[in-house]
């Protein structure tokens, strides 16, 4: 049974076999017509590498999330490939270099392949004659580039104007608090308050100082002119005591004279000291009046010192931030992420096809169609002779 099965399909595939042969000469007719009709490729290739440069951002304030850089990279290199992919930049480099190619042939043409190992990008682009390839290749690759340089640099940009206007209104900002400040100094006639308190508060320190040194040599004087007074109130004694006329009388009377001219003179020398100590102590007085209007006005001078300072670090602040905002829109304008390091070169040779793939591929499935095809048209045929007798049955 199984047999007579087998022999019942070879015969069908007999019978029907001009169908497949028909079915696989059609099939390859036209795929060697395709192929032999279809004009020349030449393919152009470039190489680029992908720099992890620091990222284009200018942060304000606390940054959250940090961007490795195999996150950059991969970034860039999405970007890029989508762009020198894309039929916008096509149609640009159709427009400059005037070759008749339509922009969504182009950029079906470009094909991009990354080297994951050493972050090399390798750039093709297809066209009918070598020297297209190259010219489209350069101009596709340079308007892309371009591209994704500007796309980078935008935001950054206009981040730069946002941080220029707000250094600008922090200068006028911070010439504003100066110009207070200034104003507070020649009212008051100072230029620093706390140092003025401090040499009101060594000043008054000195003069305390003086005034207990005067009155402790007032009091010293003082004890010298009263023992000085006893001993002349002695030598007057001792000399009354005496002959008048005598030695001894007339040295205690001189002793007593010398004495008192010596008390005399510690006496004045006393008042001096007092008359210093009284003095220090209206000095004194006066500086620490000065001393209290100095604290009392320091208040006010702190707060409009600490303004300036506040607005002289915003400024500050601003300015770092528009600074570094210019570096990294040049760095992202004049060095980018994507470095080309080796130049096109004509192509010399067409690419190679996939013409023969195709025919084993082409033929393999019209064979099997041929076979599937054979089996139903033998159905049919069946189905269409068992038609007119079971009519005639009925009949």
């Amino acid at each position: 049974m199984e047999t007579t099965s087998f022999w019942t399909y070879i015969a069908i595939l007999k019978k029907r076999l001009w169908v497949i042969l028909l079915l696989f000469a059609a099939t390859m007719t036209i795929i060697l017509g395709c192929d032999w009709l279809s004009p020349p490729i030449y393919q152009s290739s470039l190489v680029l590498q992908l720099l992890p440069l620091e990222p284009e951002e200018v942060t304000l304030y606390t940054r959250l999330n940090t961007a490795t850089a195999s996150d950059i990279v991969n970034q860039i290199f999405f970007q890029f490939s989508y762009l020198v992919r894309s039929s916008k930049i096509a149609q640009q480099t159709q427009a400059e270099t005037g070759i008749d190619v339509t922009a969504d042939d182009l950029a079906a043409s470009v094909s991009v392949v990354r080297d994951p190992w050493i972050d090399l990008l390798t750039v093709s682009v297809a066209a009918e004659k070598p020297e297209d390839a190259e010219t489209l290749l350069v101009k596709q690759v340079e308007l892309a580039l371009e591209e994704l340089r500007q796309s980078r640099a935008r935001p950054l940009e206009t981040l730069g104007r946002f941080l220029d206007a707000a250094l600008a209104a922090a200068d006028r900002e911070l010439d504003a608090a100066q110009e207070e400040l200034l104003r507070f100094k020649l009212a008051n006639e100072l230029e620093y308050v706390d140092r003025e308190i401090i040499a009101e508060q060594d000043a008054i320190r000195s003069l305390i100082a003086a005034q207990e040194e005067a009155n402790i040599e007032a009091q010293r004087l003082g004890a010298i002119v009263e023992a000085l007074e006893q001993q002349v109130k002695d030598a007057q004694a001792q000399a009354s005591a005496q002959a008048a006329d005598g030695p001894e009388a007339q040295y205690m009377t001189k002793l007593a004279q010398d004495l008192n001219v010596t008390a005399v003179n510690r006496r004045v020398e006393a008042a001096g000291q007092r008359a210093r100590a009284a003095n220090a102590y209206a000095l004194v007085a006066k500086h620490q009046t000065n001393l209290a209007s100095l604290i009392t006005i320091a208040g006010q001078y702190r707060q409009l010192v600490d303004a300036v300072q506040e607005k002289q670090d915003s400024r500050n602040f601003l300015a770092a931030k528009a600074r570094e905002a210019r570096l990294k829109v040049s760095q992202s304008r004049n060095i980018g992420y994507l470095q080309i390091i080796s130049s096109p070169s004509t192509p010399r040779s067409q690419v190679a096809t996939r013409t023969v793939r195709t025919a084993l591929l082409g033929g393999g499935l019209s064979l099997v169609a041929g076979v599937v095809l054979a089996f139903v048209l033998e159905f049919l045929e069946q189905i269409l002779r068992r038609t007119p007798r079971r009519q005639q049955e009925q009949a």
